[in-house]
């Protein structure tokens, strides 16, 4: 089967129904030699003819089938999301039937569901969804799409492989932290960091969160959006804050820390406080929104596992 799919893009596989009847057609060829007996050879001829039939079928079935990634989705550690492949049918008389498409994903960071597609027309283009649960934190790549098919009997299982290179993340689940002396850190800072508010230049636009300021809705937005949306501005008052992770120790300690950093993140940017992180190999720029959330739970995710054995010194999390 591997020869097939570096080859050909094809694989072929029995199923243990297959596996069954060729031994049941085995032993019934064996039985009838030299007997005489009709019913035995109309019996072997009967299993040999749907052995045959069932390849012709499904082969049939998948030919001229066609696959193609059209999304891959980020989740988060024990979290589901769904990507979706675009399956066409390019024959123009006959149509796919009992359809299954995998998605092949290097690393062990992620569990996928198989895709079903019960009919498709001639001529016909589908988007057929894919459940991907996240296991663990990192990234991902979905390195090839299989369309197979156990179709009419399942003897065999047929199936075409479409080679692709796609990349997606799995993000750090947050882990709730005291964030009381955090917010105390703006209390203690004696010089201006820029930040979100109703002063200076003018920064964005983004969706009403509680505690904004009336006066900053944007009401032609907000009738257009049909959801209230507030202007942005830069303001002298608000503070940054530097989020540091010490990539060292034992790799339990890392993913602590980076799960602490997510919640944290998350915490301060709706605030709208201004965040960046650093783990002292990489800098993120200063980020803030929905945007910087995303950059910053994106950055947490890509942070390599420690190589260090756990007598090193433990993982760490600081601010700045």
């Amino acid at each position: 089967m591997g020869f097939l799919q570096r080859h050909f893009q094809r694989t072929w596989s029995f199923t243990r129904e297959g596996r069954v009847i060729v031994l049941i057609a085995i032993g019934l060829g064996a039985a009838s030699i030299n007997t005489g007996n009709n019913l035995l050879y109309l019996v072997f001829a009967i299993t040999l003819s749907m052995i045959v039939l069932s390849g012709i079928l499904s082969e049939m079935d998948i030919v001229r089938m066609k696959a193609g990634l059209v999304q891959i989705p980020d989740i988060t550690v024990n979290d589901t999301g769904f990507a979706t492949v675009r399956l066409k049918n390019r024959r123009r008389l006959l149509q796919g039937l009992s359809l299954q498409v995998r998605l092949e994903i290097t690393g062990t960071g992620v569990d996928v569901t198989d895709g079903f597609v019960s009919l498709i027309k001639p001529g016909q283009a589908m988007d057929v969804t894919i459940k991907i649960k996240g296991l663990r934190r990192g990234p991902y790549t979905v390195s090839a799409i299989h369309v197979y098919t156990s179709f009419p009997f399942s003897f065999f299982q047929k199936g075409l492989v479409y080679n692709i290179e796609n990349q997606a993340l799995v993000l750090p689940a947050p882990l709730p932290v005291d964030m009381a002396p955090v917010y105390a850190l703006k209390k203690g800072q004696n010089h201006p960091a820029s930040g979100l508010g109703r002063q200076g230049e003018f920064w964005g636009i983004r969706e009403f969160r509680q505690g904004d300021d009336p006066k900053a809705i944007h009401q032609r937005l907000s009738a257009r959006m049909n959801k209230p949306m507030v202007r942005e501005f830069t303001d002298m008052g608000n503070p940054r804050l530097t989020l540091g992770i010490r990539n060292v120790g034992r790799p339990e300690d890392v993913e602590n820390a980076i799960s602490r950093a997510a919640f944290m993140v998350s915490m301060l940017l709706d605030r709208g406080w201004v965040v960046r992180l650093t783990d002292m190999d990489r800098t993120t720029g200063w980020l803030a929104g929905n945007e910087g959330l995303r950059l910053c739970l994106r950055f947490l995710a890509q942070i390599k596992n420690p190589s260090a054995k756990p007598a090193d010194i433990e993982a760490d999390l600081w601010v700045n």
